[in-house]
C-alpha cells in the first residue's frame, strides 16, 4: 500500500480516476477540496481520499451539511408564524377582521347606492336648469347635486329606490 504514497498523476488523469471532467478537478481545487502537489500535478492518494470525505460531508442527514442550519433561528420563525396566526384568529373572533364576503356584499351595496344616486341627479335637475343660460350656474346647480348625492351616501342616508334594488343577504344566498 506504500507505493501508492508517491504517485502523483495529472489533472487528466486524475479526473478520470474520479469520472470528473478537468473543469471540476480544477473547481474543487479552489473549493480547497483537492489540492495540487505540483503545477498540475495532484498526490493520487490524498486527493481520492479527500474528494471521498468531500462526498461524505455532502451526503443528506451528515451533520456538516446541516450545521449552517440555525435552528433557533428557525424555531422563532415557526413560533412567530404560528403566533400570527393565533392573533389572526382571535381578532376574527374579535370582529376585528371581517370575513371578505362581507366585504364583497357591502361593496356591492355602496356601488347600487352610488349609482342610484348619480343617475337620479338629471330628474332632480331638470326643472332648475331648464331655461338656464348661464353656464356657470347649471354647473354650480349639478355640482351642488352631486355633493348632495354623495355626501348622503357618505352618511349612510340610502335612496328609497336603493333600499328596493339593494343586494339583500336573503337574496344572495
Amino acid at each position: 500500500m506504500n507505493s501508492l504514497e508517491n504517485i502523483t498523476v495529472s489533472t487528466q488523469e486524475l479526473s478520470s480516476i474520479l469520472t470528473l471532467t478537468e473543469r471540476r478537478i480544477s473547481m474543487l481545487t479552489k473549493e480547497g477540496v483537492l489540492s495540487k502537489k505540483a503545477k498540475g500535478k495532484y498526490e493520487l492518494k490524498k486527493s481520492v481520499g479527500d474528494y471521498i470525505k468531500y462526498l461524505k460531508n455532502r451526503m443528506p442527514g451528515n451533520a456538516s451539511m446541516t450545521k449552517n442550519i440555525d435552528y433557533n433561528i428557525e424555531k422563532a420563525r415557526k413560533t412567530k408564524a404560528e403566533a400570527d396566526i393565533a392573533e389572526m384568529e382571535a381578532a376574527k373572533m374579535a370582529a376585528e377582521l371581517v370575513p371578505a364576503e362581507d366585504i364583497k356584499f357591502e361593496w356591492a351595496n355602496l356601488v347600487t347606492e352610488v349609482c342610484i344616486r348619480i343617475r337620479n341627479i338629471p330628474t332632480r335637475v331638470v326643472s332648475l336648469i331648464v331655461g338656464e343660460l348661464e353656464e356657470r350656474r347649471i354647473k354650480e346647480i349639478l355640482l351642488n347635486e352631486i355633493d348632495l348625492a354623495l355626501t348622503s351616501i357618505a352618511n349612510g342616508n340610502n335612496s328609497n329606490e336603493c333600499n328596493k334594488t339593494k343586494i339583500s343577504r336573503k337574496n344572495k344566498k
